[in-house]
């Protein structure tokens, strides 16, 4: 039984990682990857490396690691979706091997431990999306996975310096998505007093300092770039704002109510025979409970309470389920010791085949249905401009194409080009606008996936003169 549940969690999580990388060149780019990939791209281009702009206009949504480390991944593959995706690939990979390291640390059980790796590749966020989608969540979920494990080894071997560089490594975090970073540290340490019962000053002026650390490199960040208060303000405007609906009752019921549902989705199939290994086992599942899968449970429960607590605000400030991925590690170990402690089950060896079966349907999955996602064609819409505009270098984008940005990524590419927003860029030739602009000369539009995409030359509008342009 043993090496049989070793060789099953290898299979799946080898014919995961096949799955995943399927898509790392297509669909084409879509959701937020464009944005991501506009920001590092000016980054590179204008050698700024510290102030990330949008179309040529400040970005102060996030900070700038995640994109120094699309700029690193583009030295080896060039701007295209590869760029991006490879980096959520690899840092699920990297995940899913430290899972299994850290759950051999823990219980010195292979089969638990490589289980533990299958179970978080093939929890249903990960294998159908954010382990290749261009999202630095993926990668994020490393980081904090690291931050966890420094906590939890400085409290159980006492080492203090372990925790100084966790409070430090906290600002590095930062770097990723601003002050989200903060709360897993410190709920992470208020969780490891109460269970290790370290009611101490010691302890109180250890957290202190680690601290005082936390802060260093985003402050340094902050005092580095000329629009500190805009930076500032957006980056903890994120935090504020997603207490929004938390004085709206009824939004806030909702919210409890329908995260949890949201939150089990993501983690299936894992979390629906977790449930029923609980439903005809739980005699059996809480019988002499091992010491680290409970400080496990209790770190998760911890910092679980802020995103089931914070009913979000609108548009960019929802809580998304996203937001607890940096938990899917700890719960995957969590989740391969109780199913494991039912091993001598059907309902096991149930789960184990199905795991490997949607390792499996991964691959026509990412082959089929994915690769449909990125029609109509952006990237041929954007070739179709950059010869209608002869490969201009002087084309402008206006910020209202935010649902198809990804038009003026492509155009830059294959330009070699800059497209600044028109404020920016106000010697513009060509425009590439998804709303009508009259004042301006129409060169053609085109269908794109959520509306109209139009091609201006700087001018006057011809229809006001010579309508057969438009027949």
């Amino acid at each position: 039984m043993r090496k049989y549940v070793v060789s099953i969690s290898v299979v799946s999580i080898f014919l995961s990682l096949v799955g995943l990388g399927i898509n790392l060149t297509t669909p084409e780019l879509r959701g937020e990857e464009p944005l991501r990939l506009i920001v590092s791209y000016e980054m590179e281009h204008f050698k700024n490396y510290l102030k990330p702009t949008f179309l040529g206009e400040i970005y102060t949504h996030k900070p700038p690691l995640y994109n120094w480390a699309i700029i690193l991944s583009s030295k080896l593959f060039g701007w295209s979706e590869i760029t991006i995706r490879f980096l959520s690939f690899l840092f699920t990979a990297l995940t899913t091997a430290l899972v299994i390291i850290f759950s051999y640390k823990e219980f010195k059980d292979l089969p638990v431990s490589f289980l533990s790796g299958a179970i978080y590749i093939t929890f249903l966020d990960i294998i159908a999306y954010y382990g290749w989608i261009g999202e630095m969540d993926s990668m994020f979920t490393f980081f904090v996975f690291l931050l966890f494990i420094l906590v939890i080894y400085g409290f159980k071997k006492k080492n203090n310096y372990l925790l100084f560089l966790a409070g430090f490594y906290t600002g590095f975090i930062f770097l990723f998505k601003g002050f989200n970073a903060f709360p897993f540290f410190v709920l992470t340490y208020v969780a490891s007093v109460v269970f290790f019962n370290r009611y101490k000053i010691e302890v109180l002026f250890t957290f202190l300092i680690s601290f005082i650390f936390s802060f260093i490199i985003p402050l340094l960040w902050f005092f580095s770039l000329e629009h500190f208060k805009d930076y500032f303000t957006d980056l903890s405007g994120e935090v504020v704002n997603r207490v929004e609906y938390n004085f709206d009752f009824l939004k806030f019921i909702e919210h409890v109510v329908t995260y949890p549902i949201i939150n089990f989705k993501q983690l299936f199939i894992t979390s629906a025979f977790v449930l029923l290994a609980f439903v005809f086992y739980r005699k059996r599942l809480l019988k002499d409970i091992n010491f680290n899968v409970l400080l496990l449970i209790f770190i998760v429960l911890l910092n679980y309470i802020p995103y089931i607590l914070l009913a979000g605000g609108s548009h960019m400030y929802k809580v998304h389920g996203r937001h607890i991925m940096p938990l899917f590690p700890l719960l995957a170990v969590i989740f391969s010791y109780f199913l494991y402690k039912i091993n001598y089950t059907k309902i096991f060896h149930i789960f184990l085949v199905l795991t490997v079966f949607l390792s499996f349907i991964r691959i026509p999955y990412g082959t089929e249905v994915l690769a449909e996602l990125g029609k109509p064609s952006r990237k041929e819409i954007a070739e179709k401009i950059a010869k209608l505009t002869n490969y201009s270098k002087n084309v402008s984008c206006h910020k209202d194409c935010k649902k198809e940005k990804s038009v003026c990524f492509y155009y830059s590419v294959l330009t070699g080009s800059i497209t600044l927003s028109p404020n920016v860029n106000k010697n513009w030739k060509y425009l590439i606008t998804c709303s009508e602009k009259r004042e301006h000369q129409l060169i053609d539009d085109f269908k794109g996936k959520f509306g109209k995409i139009y091609l201006y030359k700087k001018g006057e509008d011809l229809s006001k003169s010579s309508p057969e342009v438009f027949q």
